[in-house]
């Protein structure tokens, strides 16, 4: 497959021992609170500069290229929902204006006196980045078990000089379809022995506009363990796996992650068996293979949770040059929708919170809005004004040519064939049969439980498609179940 032209390997890395530019030197080991107000004291400084002196930037910090321009299908084609820029500009535009006190409405005032690997083709040898990470659980309310059987998410928020980048991931390679991890063989014995695995398929873009194909692991160094039903059931402690990680950074273990990436040029994606953008197939590590790119460690825990995790915001919007979204619709859909939802839950100004604060001095034309705290960018207009111009970049890189698309709108959806249920066929070949043994006994726990026949019924025929062998343990299992219940 594809090698990583133009990446440092990761022995460059570890020889390197780091970048000595100011951003590194200023974060590395640093806590949380240093590394926030340095994010929010470059918004300070930006909001009392003239326009001329600072980049036109995306609300994440990344220098963009055309404030007004837009993203669509051809010159007379239909906007794009891919347009993160236009999108946020738009959706901050909406929720901009507050209402009015109830009373008092008419006023005045005065004024009182983490260790990461490299991200892109382009990032610098041994370049180190602090981050926060969060893990949680798909299923379950604040205060269920957090070693319940459920899909496991992990997101990193990235600090760079170029603006903050998000990595959301989850421990399943594909998206979660209700028969594979819903009911795995095991549930996970905790966030510090998961792998994670983006799923999506994104693009590393180099400089010269070339690209690849990009899907990212991360491998626990501590490994991995995970818990059967029955052992789950005797876990006691329902902050087990929020307990594991605080004691071993308190303890100074710095758990951590190998990052892997696999890859693969637009030329092998069109000769490949499967839809390098089904986010319901894996890239199996036989065929496309895994290059160690970095390592990330957890050196610190959060001094004050709600300030630190509650309030952080993840969106796979925020992205930076080097890194650009695929044509997934998972992905695309997501792009809006998860930044949509940070408005909704913590204000339009959300990354003006200082655990989203970019360390990039953002300046564009969003202003107002609840909780604008950072200067409100000062007193320059909210507009290109022809007497006050912020600097545009010139793009990153060249325009791509080899997707061009040539249709009209459809109403598309997609459908089930064999080649769908060839992936869940390996999957359960592979199993241990102790672990085959776990697989079914969850199917079976789960739908003896079911009232109505035929979505057992549909749920086995699914299965079958699959496995026949797996469908008839599943179905003897259930009757094994049932005649038990009616002793």
């Amino acid at each position: 497959m594809a090698p990583l032209a133009g990446w440092p390997s990761v022995e460059q890395q570890r020889s390197t021992g780091g970048s000595s530019d100011r951003h590194e030197l200023r974060t590395r080991e640093s806590s949380p609170q240093t590394i926030f107000q340095a994010a929010m004291n470059a918004q300070l400084r930006a909001s009392n500069q003239p326009a001329e002196a600072l980049l036109y930037t995306t609300a994440n910090g990344q220098p963009y290229a055309s404030p007004y321009g837009a993203q669509r299908v051809g010159p007379n084609g239909p906007l794009l929902l891919q347009d993160t820029h236009l999108i946020d500009n738009q959706a901050h535009f909406n929720r901009k204006n507050i209402p009015d006190r109830v009373v008092h409405a008419l006023g005045d005032g005065r004024l009182l006196m983490l260790i990461a690997c490299p991200l892109t083709p382009t990032s610098p040898v041994g370049q180190t980045t602090p981050i926060t990470m969060r893990f949680s659980n798909a299923a379950g309310a604040k205060g269920s078990q957090d070693t319940s059987r459920s899909v496991r998410g992990f997101a990193v928020k990235f600090r760079t000089p170029q603006g903050n980048w998000d990595l959301l991931l989850n421990n399943s390679p594909i998206f979660f379809e209700w028969w594979l991890p819903g009911h795995l063989a095991e549930m996970k014995h905790g966030w510090l022995k998961t792998n994670a695995y983006s799923g999506h398929v994104y693009k590393w873009v180099k400089e010269d506009g070339s690209w690849v194909y990009v899907k990212i692991t991360l491998k626990s160094s501590q490994g991995v363990a995970n818990y059967t039903a029955a052992e789950q059931a005797d876990v006691g402690n329902p902050g087990q796996a929020s307990q594991e990680m605080f004691e071993s950074i308190q303890a100074g273990k710095r758990p951590g992650w190998k990052v892997y990436a696999q890859v693969m040029t637009p030329q092998e994606a069109e000769e490949f068996r499967y839809n390098v953008l089904d986010l319901t197939k894996e890239w199996r590590e036989d065929v496309v293979p895994l290059h160690e790119i970095g390592k990330i460690e957890l050196t610190q825990n959060p001094t004050n949770y709600f300030a630190e995790v509650e309030q952080a915001a993840f969106a796979p919007g925020n992205i930076i040059d080097g890194w650009e979204p695929s044509d997934d619709p998972v992905l695309q859909m997501r792009l809006f929708a998860y930044t949509d939802a940070q408005r909704y839950r913590l204000g339009a100004n959300f990354q003006q919170i200082p655990v989203n604060c970019p360390f990039s001095a953002v300046a564009n034309y969003q202003r107002n809005g609840a909780s604008s705290y950072l200067g409100n960018q000062g007193s320059r207009p909210a507009f290109d004004a022809s007497y006050s111009h912020l600097v545009v970049v010139p793009r990153a890189y060249s325009t791509d040519n080899h997707t061009i698309w040539k249709s009209g709108a459809i109403r598309y959806l997609s459908e089930i064939s064999d080649i769908d249920f060839e992936q869940p066929r390996y999957f359960y070949t592979s199993l241990s049969g102790d672990q085959k043994k776990n697989l079914v006994a969850n199917f079976a726990g789960g739908l003896s439980q079911v009232q109505n026949p035929n979505v057992v019924r549909t749920v086995l025929r699914v299965v079958q498609r699959a496995s026949p062998e797996l469908a008839q343990r599943i179905h003897s299992a259930i009757e094994a179940d049932s005649s038990s219940s009616r002793l």
